[in-house]
């Protein structure tokens, strides 16, 4: 596979690019001696970014510099509203160390146990920690969900087929998938008595509240009267 690659400029000065062409970037990491701000045109890294996601290496070209820097994106920030890329974080990985970063799953095929008997399919997991060489990092991890054929059946994280040069971050008995059985009616019916009950008791506080409020109105009231009283007898 041809190692990916992203051409940028220097940047001085301005931050955010209003016409939504380009994306501001700084570059950094241990072998970079002092950090870079740099352009990206915004549809490249847009393409890019969906083919390579936050745990696939790339080439960061800038323009002037006779190589190119191997990075990850370490972290993208959007417009709010528009939902555009403002900001990038591009980490210059170093040979030979290390790295710890997210790896998104993809879960592939169907569940038995969803399909054939109605369960709910229960995810708990969309991304997973990793640590590794920067060589023998992977861009996802592939999760096939034909082997939750009944409730009972999980697929922790101990059942992943992964490089041994990789290591998961995560506890062997994690569990990323399961199934939950379809409720029964006798279960729908005493869900539905427990959300009227709640309900029932909500509705009561706010009774009590309001019966409350009357009770102290009524009281400033009479106060008031009495003080009106003593007034009047003192004229």
């Amino acid at each position: 596979m041809k190692k990916l690659t992203l051409k940028a400029s220097l940047r001085e000065g301005v931050k955010r690019d209003k016409t939504f062409k380009k994306v501001s970037g700084i570059l950094y990491g241990p072998d970079v001696k002092e950090s870079k701000k740099v352009w990206v045109d915004f549809q490249e890294f847009n393409k890019m970014f969906k083919e390579a996601g936050e745990s696939t290496l790339f080439d960061l070209e800038i323009e002037g510099e006779k190589e190119g820097h191997s990075v990850l994106v370490y972290d993208v920030q959007k417009h709010p509203i528009s939902g555009q890329y403002q900001h990038v974080d591009f980490y210059k990985v170093k040979k030979g160390k290390k790295i710890e970063t997210s790896v998104e799953l993809e879960f592939i095929g169907e569940a038995p146990a969803v399909k054939e008997k109605g369960g709910m399919l229960i995810k708990n997991f969309d991304s997973l920690e990793i640590r590794c060489l920067p060589k023998d990092l992977i861009g996802k991890i592939k999760i096939d969900l034909s082997v939750l054929e009944d409730f009972e059946n999980t697929i922790r994280v101990g059942d992943l087929n992964i490089s041994s040069e990789v290591e998961l971050l995560s506890d062997s008995k994690t569990v990323i998938m399961s199934v939950a059985a379809p409720r029964t009616q006798e279960e729908i019916d005493q869900l539905n008595e427990k959300v009227e009950m709640d309900i029932d008791q909500v509705e009561g506080i706010k009774d009590e509240d309001e019966e409350g409020e009357e009770s102290d109105e009524d009281d400033k009231k009479e106060e008031k009267k009495e003080e009106s009283t003593d007034d009047d007898k003192k004229e």
